[in-house]
């Protein structure tokens, strides 16, 4: 529907590319994680994927292609609730993913990298996901904040954190 190529990356994040007016420009990317925390509601993460999917369907839909390419990503275990380690899918693709922590367990005594391969996932391909600046224009980020309680109870701000993701040089 909103004209992507898809694809499932080795640590889990859902990558989706909306080529720009000739294939192989480098892209702007945007998303967020797809995973969130307990009291943090259903949008904490997904809003920011969401949006993004929404912007490049919309430019699908009116056949209009950029200057570059739209690289969307939900990014996998950011929050970090299953093995006690955050921001797996970005730092895969930033290229400072940490392998020892594919050695970690949850409180089922599985380890990570068991509970990739179970997945259907190939954690010695993790390295692949990074990603070179060469290729990247930007990389933006809509999600929600969570913060201190507001007067009448609202406990989360909405923001636009741009620069959210390290690339790799």
């Amino acid at each position: 529907e909103a004209g992507m190529s898809a694809h499932l990356d080795a640590i889990g994040n859902v990558c989706g590319r909306y080529e720009g007016e000739r294939p192989g420009l480098p892209a702007l990317v945007l998303g967020s994680h797809y995973d969130t925390v307990r009291d943090a509601g259903r949008w904490d993460g997904p809003l920011g994927v969401i949006t993004a999917i929404a912007c490049v369907a919309d430019l699908n839909r009116r056949g209009r292609r950029l200057p570059f390419a739209i690289e969307i990503v939900g990014f996998a275990d950011e929050e970090g609730v299953r093995f006690a380690s955050t921001l797996l899918g970005s730092r895969a693709v930033a290229g400072t993913f940490d392998e020892s922590v594919l050695n970690s367990r949850d409180r089922a005594g599985i380890s990570m990298r068991d509970a990739l391969i179970a997945f259907g996932l190939d954690p010695d391909q993790i390295g692949k996901a990074a990603r070179a600046r060469r290729e990247l224009l930007e990389r933006g980020r809509t999600g929600v904040r969570h913060g201190a309680a507001h007067p009448g109870g609202d406990v989360v701000q909405q923001v636009l954190h741009a620069g959210a993701l390290g690339v790799q040089d």
